[in-house]
């Protein structure tokens, strides 16, 4: 029996219901157990349900929509029912065999799976009802309204079709999903309740205050970055703003879902715990973030020539731009930019782009510069190396700066 088949006529055979398996040559689609799938169990495209055909109307990727469209032409002669999750239908098909078995927990799994299933097609409903109100177009209506039928029709066959119940499926997802809302609403406002007291939102606050003001010490402290102010006032803004968020960090957000379960005295008593944070940050970390805040934005008020003095007295870590200088320190070449390379490397590439400039000749190629690339040299000497343009004359003034030998030898 053949068994392999071309993607198009893999889906007629399918359709057709005379064989138990069969794929494509490629493997992309294969039907078995008749249940057709896409790429995978996780894509079930349609599936056998007595005389008729279960079929998705999900989509996941362009090849696979392009599978959907191939198997719905091919079971056009069929009647077919639509469903949304269909991996999700299939799983309960599958615990209602079992059940039918005499398996005592498929049977009481069953209506918790399918009720679940509900719960998920009520949500569905909702967020359609809400679309359906706000459009304007008779298109977008007619498509909204559509998608709250495909939802309650899926509710109903899975509800009364597979688990046998005859109650209203949305009525009671709706109620049970209100339930469970109100519960987690609930069990948040104790949490944060327990949380926001006015006592450890301090002491926390207290704590972070006091990382951040060993954090700063260290930095000013390191042989690195001690000079660098501006990034010490950078990372300590950072730091901050961390502490700060987490401190709000709640557990509680009033928002369409959870608004019909809230009291008034729900609402007072989370302002009232949430303004405990808000004092422990105006108390402990707002004045140090107040401070990095001003140092951060002095630096950025300098101009150019304030900003390239400070660079290389070290207070400041980088100059925004494209017109990029150096300084060195220790055994680097630090640049404006941001980058570092090795002082050894950066003497070899003075000396090879002063050789480029004396002989009036460029050069390009892939020679390495520390961690970096070095694109190309104009015969003016003018670098070009990863995202950097260096100008000779930035070159030569780090030369005269630092290493001022460099330039007697090249004068000599």
């Amino acid at each position: 029996m053949k068994t392999v088949f071309s993607n198009q006529e893999l889906f007629h055979i399918y359709a057709s219901g005379t064989q138990s398996h069969g794929r494509s040559a490629n493997g992309n689609v294969y039907f078995e157990g008749g249940v057709l799938y896409s790429y995978g169990k996780h894509f079930p495209i349609a599936m056998e349900y007595g005389d008729k055909y279960l079929f998705t109307c999900d989509s996941y990727s362009v090849t696979t929509s392009k599978h959907v469209s191939q198997a719905r032409s091919a079971l056009r002669h069929r009647d077919c029912i639509e469903l949304p999750a269909l991996r999700v239908v299939q799983e309960l098909i599958w615990i209602k065999k079992r059940a039918k078995q005499g398996g005592k927990y498929y049977k009481q799994d069953l209506p918790k799976q399918a009720a679940a299933y509900c719960k998920g097609m009520a949500r569905e409903i909702q967020n359609a009802q809400d679309k359906l109100k706000r459009a304007r177009s008779e298109w977008m209506k007619k498509y909204w309204q559509g998608q709250i039928e495909l939802h309650e029709f899926a509710a109903r066959f899975v509800w009364q079709d597979i688990a046998g119940r005859k109650s209203d499926p949305i009525a009671g997802a709706i109620k049970q999903d209100k339930k469970e809302r109100k519960a987690r609403l609930i069990e948040a406002i104790e949490i944060d309740l327990d949380q926001f007291t006015r006592g450890a939102k301090f002491a926390k606050a207290r704590e972070y205050a006091l990382e951040i003001a060993k954090m700063r010490r260290n930095l000013l402290r390191n042989e690195h970055d001690r000079k660098d102010l501006e990034y010490i006032a950078i990372r300590v803004r950072a730091a901050c703003e961390s502490r700060i968020s987490d401190l709000r960090r709640k557990r509680v957000a009033i928002n369409a879902n959870n608004r019909e379960f809230f009291t008034k005295a729900m609402q007072s008593n989370l302002e009232a715990a949430y303004n405990n944070a808000e004092l422990a940050i105006e108390r402990y970390i707002n004045p140090i973030y107040a401070v990095a805040c001003a140092e951060v934005k002095r630096f950025q008020d300098m101009t150019r020539k304030e900003k390239e003095a400070r660079f290389h007295a070290r207070e400041i870590h980088a100059i925004g731009g494209r017109d990029i200088i150096c300084r060195v320190h220790k055994e680097s070449v630090e640049t404006s930019g941001g980058a570092r390379v090795p002082l050894e490397h950066a003497i070899r590439l003075f000396k090879f782009a002063e050789h480029c400039r004396n002989d009036g000749k460029g050069y390009e190629g892939g020679l390495k510069i520390g961690a970096y690339n070095l694109n190309k040299i104009e015969p003016s000497g003018n670098v070009t190396i990863g995202c950097h343009y260096i100008t000779w004359d930035a070159i030569a003034d780090c030369a005269a700066r630092y290493m001022p030998e460099l330039l007697q030898k090249e004068l000599a």
